[in-house]
């Protein structure tokens, strides 16, 4: 865990603390029994596969980190709809 804030926050990281594939978290604001919800995430300083695929294709590396980037992008929201889907059952 790198980050918990009871009631705000949390975040993990992938792999390793000191050297992560990625950092993900979720952020919580709210009041009034609102609440807003956020995920982020962060790729790297840890080798991960697509960075590796990027380093070993430097002429296509954006097109492959920009590829992973949506994927997370989808999946971060499929994710999000779905707690706001049970949150709201």
């Amino acid at each position: 865990m790198v980050d918990f804030r009871p009631g705000e926050a949390f975040a993990w990281a992938v792999e390793s603390v000191d050297e992560s594939v990625a950092v993900w978290g979720y952020t919580l604001e709210g009041s009034d029994g609102e609440v807003r919800l956020g995920m982020h995430a962060t790729m790297g300083p840890g080798p991960s596969p697509p960075r590796a695929a990027a380093a070993a294709d430097p002429e296509h590396a954006e097109e492959i980190i920009t590829r992973r980037l949506r994927h997370w992008s989808k999946n971060m929201t499929a994710t999000v709809e779905g707690i706001r889907g049970l949150a709201e059952a």
